[in-house]
Parts: structure tokens; sequence; C-alpha cells
């Protein structure tokens, strides 16, 4: 859970920059990959390959869209987000509750630090391209 600024002043917790303050690691690296999934390639001007790259461009054909998005996040995360390697990317089955416009992907990872944990998300993708990424247990 992320809290604003003054949701950690009411908790009495540690703010950002505060010598007691400590980021959670899978929460930064949680919020990149919304960032980075969410945006697309060439609205960057100081780094046009910033992004994903929009899926009619990675897509040729309709069934193929799973595999190419998969195919675009990996690449994308791999280039975006050093903190993590040996990244897996495969499309999750929908529930009969999800939407049809609605894509989940897991998103599977080591995390690049002395313990070397693995680590799990879900993104989903909406049809407008919007991102949301979501830690799974």
């Amino acid at each position: 859970m992320t809290l604003n600024f003054l949701e950690w002043i009411a908790r009495g917790s540690p703010v950002p920059g505060d010598a007691n303050y400590h980021y959670p690691l899978e929460e930064s690296i949680r919020d990149n990959l919304r960032r980075v999934l969410g945006s697309r390639r060439g609205m960057a001007p100081a780094a046009m390959d910033y992004g994903m790259p929009e899926l009619d461009r990675v897509v040729d054909h309709r069934s193929h869209i799973p595999k190419a998005l998969a195919a675009a996040v990996k690449q994308t995360i791999e280039q975006y987000e050093p903190r993590i390697s040996d990244v897996n990317v495969g499309p999750v089955p929908s529930s009969g509750t999800d939407s049809r416009l609605v894509m989940h992907l897991a998103i599977k990872a080591t995390i690049t630090t002395s313990t070397g944990a693995r680590i799990r998300f879900v993104a989903s993708v909406n049809a407008n391209g919007g991102v949301d990424v979501r830690r799974k247990a």
C-alpha cells in the first residue's frame, strides 16, 4: 500500500528524507514497472525508446496478442528495471469475472541483491493501454 505524504504524517511513520525512512524495494520495483509499462515509446523526449511500444506495432495477428504483449513487456522490463533479472512474463488465463478488454500477465523475476529473492507481479493491461501492476502472493 502506498501512502501519500499526509497519510505518512498521520501514521507517525518516517517520511522520505527522514533517517528512519526505508522505501521497500519490492514496492519501488512495482512502482517503476507501473510507470514504464504505462508509458508509450516516443513520449519522453529525453529517452525516446522509454516505455512500451504501441500494441499494433507488436502484434501481427489478433491471436498473437498475448504472446506478443508478453514479449514486449519482458523486453521493456529487462531494459528499464535493472534491479531484477531472470524475467519471465506470460499470459494469465482470464477468470469468468474479468472483462474481455483486460489482459493479465504474470511477471516473475529475481531481485538482483545478495538475497536473490524471487518476486511475482501481475500486470493488468486494459484496451486503452492502461497498466496496473500488483504484487502476486
